[in-house]
């Protein structure tokens, strides 16, 4: 059963703040001079898993559109977390990561013809 479109919209919430746990996760671990605030912390984290989820939850659609969903995801998460300071950075980078993957999806989906107007040759 394919997701709806608000279905889709609305799974990428979990998985972006997942995301930006486990980036906070790694920068304790490994560089705790960086803010757990900061883009460098969100936009991994947040960018590929939301590019991955979105690309997962969308039906019918197979081949390289994967690094395309998470290379849109990781950009938008970029400049979208650049556009706050403070707490705001990781929500503005999960939101800028769902509008990037979803924006990517929706524009293959329409280049790419239906599936019934394929034919077997």
């Amino acid at each position: 059963m394919p997701l709806s479109r608000w279905g889709r919209a609305l799974i990428v919430l979990p998985l972006g703040l997942g995301g930006w746990f486990l980036g906070v996760l790694f920068a304790w671990s490994l560089a705790p001079s960086w803010s757990i605030a900061g883009p460098l912390v969100v936009v991994p984290g947040a960018g590929l898993l939301i590019g991955l989820g979105a690309y997962l939850a969308t039906q019918g659609i197979r081949g390289r559109v994967t690094g395309a969903a998470v290379a849109g995801a990781l950009a938008g998460a970029w400049l979208l977390s650049l556009a706050g300071s403070g707490l705001v950075v990781p929500v503005l980078g999960i939101l800028g990561a769902a509008l990037g993957a979803n924006l990517v999806l929706a524009l293959h989906a329409r280049r790419s013809p239906p599936a019934a107007d394929r034919v077997a040759a």
